[in-house]
């Protein structure tokens, strides 16, 4: 089953917010050692996921991420 975008973006959201959340000089859980990479992943297959479903819209979606 293929998510919505609103609901991809605004799950990215959050997951973003948290990882933002802990202070600098603080030190990360072991769950976040990887999570930029995971996050960075998922953000890029959900934008190849808008530019499929853009252009199944015909609309000319150009940016690439």
């Amino acid at each position: 089953m293929v998510k919505n975008i609103d609901h991809r973006i605004s799950y990215y959201l959050t997951k973003v917010a948290q990882k933002l959340s802990i202070h600098p000089s603080r030190k990360q859980p072991k769950s976040y050692t990887y999570r930029n990479d995971r996050l960075m992943l998922y953000k890029k297959l959900m934008h190849r996921q808008i530019e499929k479903e853009m252009r199944k819209d015909k609309w000319i979606f150009t940016s690439r991420c």
